[in-house]
């Protein structure tokens, strides 16, 4: 219909003609402004539905209070009005979309005297007794309209209707039922209207959390090492005062449950792009993915794997672990390594122990063999030494000890050495008094 406004003026004829545009010029009025003015305020305020139903193949719908892209509202509670549920099919392999639809006309079917509607009404009318509000003995006959709506899978929405998705059901064969899905999130008008948006929050959150532990276990191991987690260190403070900057602004999220879900995408954006400050080149960090109502789901899903992804690369280290296999009882194995790493780094086996005496660095000294792997079972059956290790009382600047750590440094000048270097492996035999002590191999320039 054409924007137009109704004009009240003297000598004009009242008829229902007046009214009916006046409302049509009242909804198009509102379409419009959130079409434009509030592109992305628009989706799901409040949901709720019956769970108990789905072991029987039956989605049924609570209560559901929405906001439509073209503006419209909705608003379906059962206790006022009819039951609103699915029949799903048996055992659907492809998880299935629920839609809740409403025909785009304005039309309304149950008027008494008027001619049946060729197109799908968007109202059903209804004759009810309506008592005055401020003296109920005064009653009257009112024609009052409900919203057709109706619950639809993706396959079946009708033509010339406007729908919204509002659930995503998977088949859990062990337990014979559907289930909702944990990933989905439908178009929210509000974050409360999403329970897997609001435990997302949860998680982002902890992961915070977990990341600031960590920054402030690393200064507590090397608080004793010069020049570490001082203020002159900008990238190891900045980076605490950036999670720190954003943590509360994400609690504020998680405790305002009536915001719409574009501040928390945007908060996560900002969070983010300040982080690729920290990285070696963050001009060429990919885009983040664009902001979408009807696919939140993905979009926060790809934001959580940025941040993870992002963390594990900015997060402060001061050596290179080097993974360990554990090839038999005593005997471990490093993954493969570069032959220029094992030419120009230094190597050292680090232990952990409390109070390490000088009888126990013996033990570790006589009774720990390092080589390359198809010489260490020789070595060990031979009670020959391999390469040797030396004990660091006092670790250089290069190697940043962490507390109770102690380390022993590998002697590349032995001819043991060359035989690690081609066959690219380093290989431990750890006696078996001596395996409980836990123990990492690292590298250093």
């Amino acid at each position: 219909m054409a924007f137009r406004k109704v004009v009240w003026a003297e000598g004009v004829l009242l008829g229902q003609q007046h009214f009916q545009h006046w409302d049509s010029f009242l909804q198009k009025q509102q379409s419009l402004t959130y079409c434009h003015a509030h592109s992305f305020c628009w989706g799901l305020a409040e949901l709720h539905w019956e769970e108990s139903f789905l072991p029987q193949g039956v989605f049924r719908l609570n209560c559901c209070v929405a906001l439509l892209k073209d503006g419209r509202w909705i608003d379906f509670n059962h206790q006022f009005d009819d039951v609103l549920s699915l029949k799903l099919p048996e055992q659907s392999i492809t998880p299935l979309k629920v839609f809740l639809t409403i025909p785009e006309t304005d039309y309304v079917s149950g008027i008494s005297g008027y001619q049946a509607l060729q197109k799908p009404p968007a109202w059903v009318a209804d004759y009810q007794i309506v008592h005055d509000l401020y003296d109920a003995s005064r009653e009257r006959e009112v024609l009052l309209g409900k919203q057709h709506l109706r619950l639809t899978l993706e396959d079946d929405i009708p033509s010339g209707s406007s729908a919204i998705q509002i659930a995503e059901l998977e088949y859990n064969a062990q337990q014979a039922s559907y289930r909702l899905s944990r990933n989905f999130i439908p178009p929210l008008l509000k974050i409360s209207a999403s329970g897997n948006l609001f435990a997302w929050i949860a998680s982002w959150i902890g992961k915070m959390r977990q990341f600031l532990k960590l920054l402030q276990e690393q200064r507590e191991k090397y608080r004793h090492v010069q020049n570490q987690f001082s203020y002159g260190d900008f990238i190891y403070f900045n980076l605490i005062k950036t999670i720190t900057t954003y943590l509360p602004q994400m609690n504020l999220i998680q405790q305002s449950p009536h915001l719409p879900p574009f501040y928390l995408y945007s908060l996560c954006s900002f969070m983010i792009g300040e982080l690729w400050g920290y990285t070696d080149s963050p001009l060429s960090e990919p885009d983040l993915p664009r902001f979408e109502l009807q696919n939140l789901g993905d979009v926060f899903k790809k934001l959580r794997v940025r941040f993870d992804e992002l963390v594990e690369r900015i997060t402060p280290v001061n050596t290179l672990d080097i993974p360990l296999q554990h090839v038999f009882e005593m005997q471990y194995q490093s993954d493969c390594l570069s032959e220029s790493d094992l030419e120009e780094k230094q190597f050292c086996l680090a232990l952990y122990h409390e109070n390490l005496t000088q009888e126990l660095i013996n033990r570790i000294l006589q009774c720990i063999k390092v080589a390359a792997p198809s010489r260490l079972i020789n070595i060990v059956k031979s009670f020959t030494q391999g390469i040797s290790l030396t004990y660091l009382a006092s670790p250089g600047k290069d190697l940043l000890a962490k507390r109770n750590y102690h380390y022993f440094l590998m002697n590349k000048g032995c001819a043991e050495w060359r035989e690690v270097i081609a066959e690219g492996r380093i290989s431990f035999f750890i006696s078996q008094d001596l395996a409980a002590l836990p123990f990492e191999l690292i590298c250093y320039d």
